[in-house]
């Protein structure tokens, strides 16, 4: 199955890259396509400069798939921003001398 955002064809991209693989879909598995640990360590190192996330390597183990990884960065994303949300509003609550 071809991706089906940017975040899914980011990935796919990636891991062609680093797998010499033309094409990845979304349900095949990183390391059934000839992945291992240090390519996982490869791709995490450029999925945190890409996503601007901190993504731990064991989390490729646990969402080996294009479709599996791509919900838990969006998952981690959400999570950013609504904790950069939360700040701003107790910075806010703050500089009004409400807390």
């Amino acid at each position: 199955m071809a991706p089906r955002d940017a975040t899914e064809a980011l990935l796919a991209q990636l891991w062609g890259e680093l797998l010499g693989v033309a094409q990845v879909g979304v349900n095949e598995n990183f390391f059934d396509l000839g992945g291992h640990s240090l390519l996982a360590m490869r791709l995490v190192l450029r999925l945190r400069e890409g996503f601007a996330i901190d993504l731990p390597v064991r989390t490729l183990f646990e969402a080996p798939t294009v479709a599996s990884l791509a919900e838990h960065i969006a998952a981690l994303q959400w999570l950013a921003q609504s904790a950069d949300e939360r700040v701003d509003v107790a910075d806010l609550a703050y500089d009004h001398g409400e807390i």
